[in-house]
């Protein structure tokens, strides 16, 4: 990360943490996984992951999938004929190059 910074740069981050402003990643990515160490705040983000996990499916399978779906579809279609040079807003003409094409 210095490499890439600079040297000056560096120096001010190293200025800035020990002001407080921010952890360094090493501190921050040390403080997450000795988080994980203890055995009630495990259990809690394996429940809060299986939570989100649960809503995530549901909201999914409730409409997700059908949004998804349903907006792909004409987009991918509306890319394939703007890459051809035949896409128009003009619907009669749309509607002629999709079913006639």
């Amino acid at each position: 990360l210095a490499q890439v910074l600079g040297s000056r740069d560096w120096e001010r981050l190293g200025v800035l943490a020990e002001q407080g402003y921010f952890e360094p990643p090493s501190l921050a990515m040390g403080n997450a996984v000795s988080m994980l160490s203890n055995p009630e705040m495990r259990k809690k983000v394996e429940l809060k992951t299986a939570l989100a996990s649960r809503r995530f499916t549901n909201i999914w399978e409730s409409w997700g999938h059908a949004v998804y779906h349903y907006s792909i579809v004409p987009v991918v279609l509306g890319i394939g004929l703007a890459y051809s040079g035949e896409f128009t807003l003009n619907p009669a003409t749309l509607i002629q190059k999709i079913l006639l094409s």
